[in-house]
């Protein structure tokens, strides 16, 4: 870090190694610090989101994922967002995102596995 400087990229790459070892909570922490420079970057929200689905703190995530969705509408986050609320038994919530994900890309293999579970 002294060498490359205090930026929200250098934080998020910590943050996803931390993930990839899986010790969210040092993500988490390095994602934040990543906020407090640019609380605007969506990479480091969605990432946010992630590692909160990942410790099962499904309710943050959604909350981390409904915002980086509203910027992107990626279908990746959106199912993603599916995801968690089929975590928390909201199948409403769900159905709802799915919809969405099949308008945004119907043929996206996340949201095909997604469709296996058989939601009605």
């Amino acid at each position: 870090m002294d060498e490359l400087g205090n930026t929200v990229e250098i934080y998020y790459y910590i943050a996803i190694a931390y993930r990839v070892l899986e010790n969210n909570e040092k993500a988490i922490y390095y994602l934040n610090e990543a906020q407090a420079i640019n609380s605007d970057d969506v990479a480091v929200v969605n990432e946010l989101g992630i590692n909160f689905a990942c410790i099962g703190d499904y309710q943050n995530a959604i909350r981390y994922f409904r915002a980086a969705f509203e910027v992107t509408k990626e279908v990746d986050i959106c199912t993603n967002l599916i995801m968690c609320y089929l975590n928390l038994g909201d199948i409403e919530q769900a159905k709802i995102h799915l919809e969405l994900a099949e308008k945004i890309n119907p043929e996206d293999e996340i949201l095909k596995e997604i469709k296996k579970l058989n939601l009605n």
